[in-house]
């Protein structure tokens, strides 16, 4: 299985906006989502991370992202961009990578950070649902926080990829 190159950037909101609003894409008042996506393409193309997210810091934020292409691949991207604004916006400058291991100890102990939306497919229709709305379905007084993480320690218990210890539900 080829691995995964964790991609870090800590962009410049105001230089994003700017290079954006120069170029006619979208870009709201807070939301700069469609912004950075079309920034990474210019500059990255199709090696660049996909999915990421964006983390707050202290005074900035910082784009953490997956590529499927290796750290050398996303470098020689980064040198040849073509958009230098862009490339300022995004703080290519600075980008830093990760390989991320193919190969895990069992019993090894992690802790991380997942943006999930706990879905299930209705039978009838194949449509995707709430877990936490289809639990409650069942069972009025059903947790929404229980509900995500019983869906969490499914979602992870498949294939025996992981088993779920602990979670928290910072928002939804």
């Amino acid at each position: 299985m080829a691995g995964l190159t964790l991609v870090r950037l800590v962009p410049s909101m105001m230089a994003l906006v700017a290079w954006a609003r120069a170029r006619g894409v979208p870009v709201g008042s807070d939301d700069t989502g469609y912004a950075l996506h079309a920034a990474l393409r210019a500059t990255l193309g199709d090696v660049g991370p996909q999915p990421w997210m964006l983390r707050p810091r202290r005074d900035s934020v910082e784009l953490l992202g997956y590529s499927r292409a290796a750290p050398e691949e996303v470098d020689a991207a980064r040198l040849l961009i073509l958009d230098p604004e862009a490339g300022h916006a995004l703080g290519l400058a600075d980008l830093t990578t990760a390989t991320m291991p193919t190969d895990w100890q069992v019993g090894l102990v992690l802790s991380f950070e997942a943006r999930v939306r706990p879905v299930v497919r209705e039978s009838r229709t194949k449509s995707e649902l709430d877990a936490a709305v289809v639990a409650r379905a069942r069972r009025p007084d059903a947790d929404r926080a229980q509900v995500y993480h019983e869906w969490l320690a499914r979602e992870l218990e498949r294939r025996n990829a992981a088993e779920l210890i602990s979670s928290r539900l910072v928002s939804f």
